[in-house]
């Protein structure tokens, strides 16, 4: 995932963007696909080593972006969203990716 930007403030509440892509290699080829979104901070508290660890709630969109070998012409997308408790370099992760891929 990649954080690049300044916070927006909905109602006191951090919202940040949120961006990426992955890409799937299998035996029959690779299929590629990114994302978009938010995610918001849920109760960040500070370590004694500067961390910050908290729980963060995420949720955007994601489409697929490229396919070779089998699965070269397939499109789709729909919506994602998770959960992740600890801090931004390592925790624990919960995500959910809902929509439909067509060939």
């Amino acid at each position: 995932m990649s954080r690049p930007w300044a916070p927006k403030f909905v109602a006191g509440q951090q919202h940040w963007p949120d961006s990426g892509s992955y890409v799937l290699t299998g035996k029959k080829g690779t299929l590629g696909w990114s994302f978009k979104g938010n995610w918001i901070p849920l109760n960040p508290k500070l370590t004694p080593s500067g961390a910050v660890n908290s729980f963060t709630n995420g949720r955007g969109a994601w489409k697929v972006t490229a396919g070779t070998g089998i699965f070269q012409g397939w499109k789709g997308g729909g919506l994602y969203a998770y959960v992740q408790q600890g801090t931004l370099e390592g925790g624990t992760m919960d995500a959910e990716f809902d929509g439909h891929v067509v060939h």
